[in-house]
């Protein structure tokens, strides 16, 4: 009769502790739940930061965003997270627009451009093009990266 108590405060504690899940294959992510910094996905092995800046930044700043150890991703690398479908999350950042991320892996991602540190475009050894990827539609965008350029929002992989 003492093992019932034990084994139902046990099943309550792994229920509360359980991790969150995600809208990705269900191998794709290490377990995670709503605490966790970072994410790793296991199909390419990178860490990534769940929740992004909240603000923007012009490329020439953007990779000063990423804390020590991670960096702005490649193209290529940001591209994996991208979902093929949009998803609608409630987000809070005011709105629940469409966004082509998991939003349970990836909480308050702004339907927006995210650089990447892939350059497109170099002018006389300046860099003046960057792509980012767009989470509101799911486009491969190319953007001016010189100190006048648009901002757009950063997420870091390490």
């Amino acid at each position: 009769m003492k093992r019932l108590p034990f084994l139902l405060v046990t099943t309550l504690c792994l229920m509360t502790v359980s991790s969150v899940r995600a809208d990705a294959p269900s191998d794709q992510y290490q377990g995670f739940d709503s605490t966790n910094a970072t994410i790793t996905d296991n199909y390419t092995t990178l860490t990534w930061t769940r929740t992004p800046p909240t603000m923007p930044s012009q490329f020439l700043f953007a990779g000063t965003m990423c804390k020590s150890g991670s960096r702005l991703p490649t193209l290529k690398e940001l591209l994996t997270i991208v979902d093929e479908a949009p998803h609608n999350y409630e987000s809070t950042m005011g709105s629940n627009p469409n966004r082509y991320i998991d939003g349970y892996a990836f909480p308050n991602t702004a339907d927006k451009p995210f650089w990447t540190a892939t350059i497109s475009k170099r002018t006389g050894g300046v860099n003046t093009s960057a792509f980012a990827v767009d989470f509101g539609t799911g486009d491969v965008l190319e953007l001016d990266a010189t100190g006048s350029g648009p901002k757009a929002y950063v997420r870091c992989v390490q």
